[in-house]
């Protein structure tokens, strides 16, 4: 592939800048190297083993086992950390001194390291005292196989001397080769950046400046804006073509895909040629920018407008943010150095092709193409392309290349020659003209999948759902993959939660709209009662100057006003919802809180009362008697609980918080329990982090009564907690896209099967609405969607999971070899067998037999000689029986 364009129009700076001041330099293979030195004794022998001299465990605090050691294999010579056991806390690993900053300065961290744990590892620059808070970290999932990760960063003067700090949260090993800690003068990384590119770089560094197929793969709506019957964003028609039109009754924001910036070293500009009507912002935000913003007025005629901005050295990329109300029409973008701008409008290359899925497919709005349908690619080009080439290809979550071609260049283009299997694949082009490219490259991901069995009807007995904004794309989304209930708790608890409903007492608005949207597209909606007005809790008597996320879950005072904010929202969507939470997470006091401790400030700050368990189970009572008197059907949860195993200062453990609530006599007025569960740890075996959480969660209630006598829900959670990326983008992002797509879409896969397995009958994952802007970091609350809200590539491995265990019940577990297990599950006329595994497993054949079919993560038939190497795979037959027989050869 050529990407010479592409690597003009995007290099970025730190790949340069080769001469800074070194803090730390270990490399355990070189001749020189740190001496070895025994770890003192210490209490219980928790921690044992050899480390570099200069280098320290500070685990002492936690109750945590694990052994230092340092081994070689083909040359390569390591330091092993291998965690044996956690308790609580987790292992810490650190390196000092490091000299003190003198003042605001750039940091280059490069580890090249093995993670066989398959977990986060969190590493970072730390005080090295109270208040032991970091000044820079990541949480990265780290690949088991050795790689080398570079981290660039900048940093204020320090103001307590600091160190390297390496955390290990779960058992397994971790090998560290080399470390290295630079830091930069901003005269370095000037110098660097002059010399390479002494013209001062490109004019304009988007990759599309054109729209002539409408939103461009990486831009999107807020996730608060409904695209389509709300707010269009669009391809401007006649004249105006190939424009991009957005149009909204109601304020509305866009964001464009990353910039990347490649010479920070002097004020850059945006700017676009407008027309249309209202009034409109122009602004630029990104990573460690001063977010800018220029206000205008559209009118009848083309106007050219412009927003300037300061980038910093380290300022990696940027995004164009365009918001307001009425309709706009834009074309032409340009972001570059202000001093290239003649006010002209300056193309990034002599052409560019637009792709896109094409319109009209039933889940088109998330870019997923139904089994039943037929894929196409559209593709428009813009500019010089007379003489030209368009060169194409498909790939696919395995990172091969399922279909390429070429095809004369022309204004519009059509490709139909599409993987016909199913999962999520990247359609990517560029035009290229005596085998030279003359455009950058564009892409689009899209998805081939199963049409979901409950697709444009309501499944009230799914057990798949999720935490999703009222917005065409997402609700088109979680339908397309099988999600087939949400949970109203931020995404959504503005249209439902108590706070925004009566801001004065008496003085209601609802948000019927969007409600009723979420119903149109067959979501159900499991709606949280929840918040409190500020004039109906303990807010005021706090003494807080502002009203924040936390204070809308003061405690109401008096339930007899809590009781009528049930009773209207029953009253008013009754026939619509019927399936209601109470509160959320009230086992942390900022959840659930009656005064406030300014000393301590912010969530920690929270002071819940005396009997906390005892309050809540009231307010459930006050819940669960009121919906039930609107709605006799109803279904009201109770508990809220937690697989949590620590009871602290702000929050208690899930078994103490669920023995509390059981005491006063909570089990009475629910019609199930509900708990969360968060877990980066293991799944999809006996044991694992889904049934141990289980057990804390429900353990007091199965202790006292021998069995949990009600439905059990896990109304929030994920087994993806710092762990996704931008699924398969490539040339969109302007930074390494390391997003681990297997082991994503395989956790997803596992936990859920876990969850049923384990008789937990409806699982809400969070969350589909937790993007916005792009970020460098792996995502925390991502779940099934990219920094700017499209599809996953786990939502592929949702689908299939959905699939096939929709209107299906868990019927056993076998174990057919050493770590590997068959969950069984049965339906009406049919069966389904899922293969996963222990981390330490015995590669088995998938076992065969008459009658029965394999397929994949994503639903693609299974090779007749096809290996279990770590990755679900399923089995399907009429009957467990029929199952039970091939598993037994």
């Amino acid at each position: 592939m050529n990407r010479v364009l592409q690597a003009l129009v995007l290099g970025g700076i730190w790949a340069m800048a080769s001469h800074g001041e070194t803090l730390v330099e270990v490399d355990f293979s070189a001749a020189k190297r740190p001496a070895e030195v025994a770890i003192p004794d210490r209490p219980g022998g928790r921690v044992k083993g050899a480390l570099p001299e200069g280098w320290v465990d500070d685990s002492g605090w936690a109750q945590a086992w694990a052994e230092y050691s340092f081994g070689d294999e083909q040359g390569t010579r390591f330091l092993r950390t291998d965690v044996t056991r956690l308790d609580e806390g987790r292992v810490q690993l650190a390196v000092f001194p490091i000299a003190d900053a003198p003042g605001d300065r750039l940091y280059r961290l490069s580890i090249t390291c093995r993670n066989a744990t398959g977990m986060p590892v969190e590493i970072g620059l730390r005080r090295r005292e109270r208040p032991w808070s970091f000044y820079w970290s990541r949480q990265e999932k780290l690949s088991p196989n050795w790689e080398t990760r570079n981290w660039e960063f900048r940093l204020p003067k320090n103001d307590m001397a600091m160190g390297i700090w390496i955390n290990l949260g779960h058992v397994g090993t971790f090998d560290i080769a080399k470390l290295k800690l630079e830091r930069f003068s901003d005269g370095d990384l000037v110098d660097e950046i002059k010399r390479k590119h002494p013209d001062g770089g490109p004019a304009n560094l988007v990759r599309l400046s054109r729209f002539p197929l409408g939103l461009p793969t990486g831009w999107a709506l807020d996730r608060a804006n409904s695209d389509g019957d709300v707010a269009v964003a669009e391809t401007a028609q006649g004249e105006l073509a190939p424009a991009l039109r957005l149009a909204s009754p109601e304020p509305v924001t866009l964001r464009s895909s990353p910039v990347r910036i490649v010479y920070p070293v002097e004020p850059h500009r945006a700017a676009l040629m407008v027309r249309g009507t209202g009034e409109w912002t122009l602004g630029v935000v990104g990573p460690g920018l001063k977010p800018v913003k220029q206000v205008f007025a559209a009118t009848d005629s083309w106007n050219r407008v412009a927003v300037d901005f300061v980038p910093h050295l380290g300022n990696q990329f940027c995004q164009v943010v365009l918001s307001g109300t009425g309709e706009l029409v834009f074309d032409r973008l340009q972001v570059g150095p202000a001093s290239k701008d003649t006010g002209d409008y300056v193309a990034p290359a002599p052409c560019e092709v637009a792709v896109a899925l094409a319109p009209g497919y039933d889940a088109g709005a998330a870019r997923v193409v139904f089994a039943d349908e037929t894929p196409r690619i559209d593709l428009a080009l813009t500019g010089a392309y007379a003489n030209a080439t368009v060169r194409w290809r498909v790939v696919d979550i395995f990172g091969q290349e399922t279909n390429a071609g070429t095809i004369p260049a022309a204004a519009r283009l059509s490709a139909t020659d599409l993987p016909t299997r199913l999962g999520a694949f990247r359609f990517e082009a560029c035009v290229e003209r005596d085998g030279t490219a003359i455009s950058p490259w564009d892409e689009v991901v899209w998805y081939r999948l199963h049409r979901p069995r409950y697709w444009g009807k309501d499944a009230p007995n799914s057990p798949f759902g999720t935490h999703t904004m009222s917005t065409t794309r997402h609700l088109v989304m979680a339908k397309a993959i099988g999600l087939n209930w949400t949970r109203l708790h931020d995404a959504g608890l503005e249209y439902f939660g108590w706070w925004n409903l009566e801001t004065e007492k008496g003085k209601w608005r609802f948000f019927d709209r969007e409600i009723r949207r979420y119903r149109t597209y067959g979501i159900k909606i499991f709606a949280e009662l929840g918040t409190a007005p500020a004039w109906a809790s303990y807010y005021p008597d706090t003494g807080r100057k502002e009203f924040g996320y936390f204070d809308k879950f003061f405690q109401p005072k008096d339930l007899a006003d809590y009781a009528n904010y049930v009773r209207t929202v029953c009253e008013r969507y009754r026939g619509e919802i019927d399936a209601f939470d109470v509160w959320n997470e009230p086992w942390i006091h900022a959840w659930w809180g009656v005064a406030y401790d300014h000393e301590k400030g912010g969530r920690a700050g929270y002071v819940t009362s005396q009997q906390p368990q005892a309050d809540f189970a009231r307010l459930m009572q006050v819940a669960y008697e009121t919906a039930h008197g609107v709605i006799p059907q109803a279904t009201v949860m109770g508990f809220n609980s937690t697989t949590g195993t620590n009871t602290g200062d702000g929050h208690f453990s899930g078994s103490d918080w669920t023995r509390g609530v059981l005491a006063a006599n909570g089990l009475a007025y629910c019609d199930g329990i509900d708990y969360h569960c968060y877990t980066n740890g293991g799944v999809g075996y006996p044991g694992d982090t889904v049934e141990s959480g289980l057990a804390v969660a429900v353990g007091p209630i199965r202790e006292q009564l021998g069995t949990v006598p009600k439905p059990v829900w896990m109304t929030e959670g994920s087994p993806l907690i710092y762990r996704m990326g931008n699924g398969l983008y490539d040339h969109l992002l302007p930074y390494p896209n390391r997003d681990d797509l297997m082991d994503s879409a395989d956790r997803i896969a596992r936990y859920t099967i876990s969850m049923l397995a384990n008789g937990v009958s409806r699982i809400f994952l969070y969350s589909m609405h937790a993007q916005g802007t792009f970020r460098l970091e792996p995502k925390q609350w991502n779940v099934f969607t990219t920094d700017e809200g499209a599809l996953h590539p786990a939502g592929a491995a949702q689908s299939q999971v959905a699939w096939l265990l929709e209107d299906t019940a868990f019927a056993e577990r076998i174990e057919l070899a050493q770590g590997v297990y068959a969950y069984l599950f049965s339906g009406a006329d049919r069966a389904v067998a899922a293969l996963s595994s222990s981390p330490e497993f015995t590669p088995i054949a998938v076992p065969r037999g008459p009658g029965i079919t394999g397929t994949d993560l994503f639903g693609n038939p299974l090779p007749a000689d096809a290996q279990f190497t770590g990755h679900v795979v399923y089995l399907e037959a009429h009957s467990v029986a029929a199952l039970r027989s091939a598993l037994a050869r």
